[in-house]
């Protein structure tokens, strides 16, 4: 479908990452909250995330959740790096996306990257699209790293860096340029995307094709919710709450993009 059309994509992130967000991805799934999700290779739960995909018949609705931030790599090389690894192999979250890259440095995001593609694909799933974690894709040195991963691995698909809700210029500016580069080398995308807080913004929604980030787990008392425990400025709510502020509209999948 062209980026022309109108279209509507919820995607929830993180599945395969922890046991109650992949459990709850799948619930969203089945309650029709959701329309894409995009899995965490080396995520403690994948093959969880695996068993509900094949269940559910989700191929055709899974993407990649790139991921350099959290977890344990697929990878030997990268585990040595304290540039993005710990002491025990595990990724320390504090990698800074507009650092500079080593030579080396690249070909270990790389070898990491195309792994975490790997590994989804023996386990029979197609990969309709990607993003990741912590949005690390959308970062100055890592961007043309994993385009040229995702080139490589024929995945046509990709995240947006977000355009809508409260964006300083300079900001705006910075994400405009990131976005036109990935049109630029190719990459279907939508028009714009962000949070169901950022979509709340939108004057005439029904003009644009767009998709909605959720991060689907349960709160204490086990209500299905989208947690926004990653934005302070937020509040987590029942993902069936934020879903009732889109009203009739259908949803679509990146497969139809």
């Amino acid at each position: 479908m062209s980026t022309n059309g109108i279209m509507l994509i919820v995607n929830a992130d993180d599945f395969g990452l922890r046991d109650s967000c992949t459990r709850a991805i799948g619930e969203a799934f089945s309650k029709g909250l959701i329309s894409s999700t995009t899995m965490c290779a080396n995520g403690s739960h994948f093959q969880d995330a695996c068993e509900i995909a094949m269940t559910m018949h989700l191929e055709d609705r899974i993407g990649i959740h790139l991921n350099l931030t959290e977890g344990r790599p697929l990878t030997a090389g990268i585990r040595e790096s304290r540039k993005f690894c710990d002491e025990q192999g595990q990724f320390h979250g504090r990698l800074d996306r507009l650092a500079p890259l080593s030579r080396q440095e690249r070909v270990l995001v790389s070898q990491e990257l195309s792994a975490q593609v790997e590994r989804m694909r023996r386990a029979g799933l197609p990969i309709t699209h990607a993003d990741s974690h912590h949005h690390v894709h959308t970062g100055l040195f890592l961007g043309p790293v994993v385009v040229e991963v995702l080139k490589q691995s024929r995945i046509t698909k990709v995240r947006l860096h977000r355009n809508i809700g409260g964006i300083s210029l300079p900001k705006r500016l910075v994400k405009w340029g990131f976005n036109l580069y990935l049109r630029l080398h190719g990459f279907a995308v939508v028009q714009r995307f962000g949070s169901f807080a950022d979509y709340s913004s939108l004057r005439d929604p029904d003009r644009t094709s767009l998709e909605i980030m959720v991060h689907p787990d349960y709160d204490q008392d086990g209500n299905l919710i989208d947690d926004v425990a990653y934005d302070p400025s937020q509040i987590s709510r029942t993902l069936q709450q934020e879903f009732d502020k889109l009203g009739t509209r259908q949803l679509r999948s990146y497969a139809e993009l």
